[in-house]
């Protein structure tokens, strides 16, 4: 039975290296501007959205419906 050693690493094995094109790429992407006129279609658009929400309970597959109305009920919860 072999039995090798491993080198402990070094903190400058361990450290991440960027380069510094990545980190400038980063910090030179600011924020999306946007005209008045944009800005006002996107805030008209959100409150559409936003009033057609819609918080009851839907019932999305009706295969999923009808097996659960033929699954018997036991002490008041749904058991398959």
């Amino acid at each position: 039975m072999d039995i090798s050693v491993v080198p402990e690493s070094t903190e400058s094995d361990t450290t991440v290296q960027h380069s510094k094109e990545t980190i400038d790429q980063v910090s030179d992407s600011p924020t999306q501007q946007l005209t008045p006129a944009d800005r006002e279609a996107r805030v008209l658009r959100y409150r559409e959205k936003k009033k057609k929400r819609k918080f009851e309970k839907t019932i999305r597959y009706a295969s999923r419906k009808a097996y659960a109305e033929k699954t018997p009920r036991m002490n008041a919860s749904q058991r398959g």
